[in-house]
């Protein structure tokens, strides 16, 4: 199994134990999932997801598309945060 492949598993499942009516996605829409998720670590995956629940309706699972605006708010911190500690040395 792909590590692209590992990450959009272990989205899922979380997905799926804070959603219970949340229903796993069909082969087209893992491979959509596999596409947003790749290249970000579980905690990025993570940080997102913990964002995503703060600014959502509480009991509505991400789509691909909302969670894509999450996680490029994720890289867009840490890229700000990087410029931030560079300038600092």
């Amino acid at each position: 199994m792909s590590e692209q492949l590992i990450a959009t598993k272990f989205f899922l499942d979380k997905v799926k134990r804070l959603y219970p009516t949340f229903q796993y996605p069909d082969e087209i829409d893992v491979e959509l999932w596999t596409e947003i998720l790749e290249g970000h670590s579980q905690t990025d995956i993570l940080d997102a997801l913990k964002a995503y629940r703060r600014e959502t309706e509480y009991n509505k699972a991400p789509n691909p598309a909302e969670f894509k605006k999450f996680l490029a708010a994720k890289s867009d911190n840490q890229g700000m945060r990087g410029r931030i500690f560079k300038c600092a040395d």
